[in-house]
């Protein structure tokens, strides 16, 4: 009877945990909406500004996935928002700063 009732709790265990990774909205892998991620962290050295995309000229939705991928370091780029500026610029200068923005896919 405890070996069933262990059994039991271990697989429930297994079943929530599996859940719970199914859904966490941080994995960069689980939204289903985005093909694509964009990584950013600091640059290093001297970026020509031929190089750089200015953060304001991002449209509104460039602009959030840009701010969440500089807090997380990831983010995925939702399917209706263009990478462009991402793939045809390697930086964003943003806050006196310059950024290294590069595009991934799953």
């Amino acid at each position: 009877m405890v070996r069933v009732s262990l059994h039991t709790f271990v697989a429930v265990c297994l079943i929530v945990l599996a859940g719970c990774a199914a859904i966490n909205p941080l994995s960069p892998s689980n939204n289903q909406n985005s093909q694509y991620h964009l990584h950013v962290q600091q640059a290093d050295g001297n970026v020509s500004s031929g190089d750089a995309v200015q953060f304001d000229e991002l449209t509104p939705a460039q602009q959030r996935v840009f701010k969440h991928a500089l807090q997380k370091g990831i983010a995925d780029v939702p399917k209706n928002v263009s990478v462009h500026p991402w793939t045809h610029y390697r930086y964003v200068r943003y806050d006196n700063h310059t950024y290294d923005a590069v595009v991934s896919t799953q």
